[in-house]
């Protein structure tokens, strides 16, 4: 299962997200976001051993 996020901030709403599916007995695979904004999300989510990908982060929408 993946689970999908617009925004990624700190990661708290995926860890529920991720927490809630497992307590249905689902397995989370991976974690999508649409935006990084690069204010500790991803490494919370690391330090939990869960897979990201962001198709954006605030730093490459910045730079353009």
């Amino acid at each position: 299962m993946v689970l999908v996020e617009d925004v990624l901030t700190t990661g708290g709403t995926l860890l529920e997200g991720v927490r809630r599916a497992r307590e249905a007995g689902l397995s989370v695979d991976r974690l999508y976001v649409v935006l990084d904004r690069q204010e500790a999300g991803r490494e919370n989510l690391e330090a939990e051993a869960l897979p990201l990908e962001a198709l954006f982060t605030r730093q490459q929408l910045l730079a353009t």
